[in-house]
């Protein structure tokens, strides 16, 4: 195994592990289905988007989108070898 996919495979390892982290420090949403007719609006509100979970909630997007390219290029350099 040469170097680049043994760096692409701890990258990817560590993003798994940040990615877990991320979702388990996440409050559970209770409302469930009720967010659907308008309790979701309050995430809109002033300073909303502001919060230390709407900061968690990009964050874990983030995280989530860097894990799927990570993945997607640590397939195309392992078939490529």
């Amino acid at each position: 195994m040469s170097t680049s996919i043994t760096v692409a495979c701890v990258v990817q390892l560590l993003l798994a592990l940040a990615v877990t982290a991320f979702v388990m420090m996440q409050e559970g949403n209770e409302r469930g289905l009720g967010a659907i007719s308008g309790g979701a609006d309050t995430f809109f509100g002033r300073n909303g988007a502001s919060t230390p979970q709407a900061r968690l909630r990009k964050n874990t997007t983030w995280l989530g989108i860097a894990f799927i390219v990570a993945t997607i290029v640590l397939y195309v350099m392992v078939s490529m070898a």
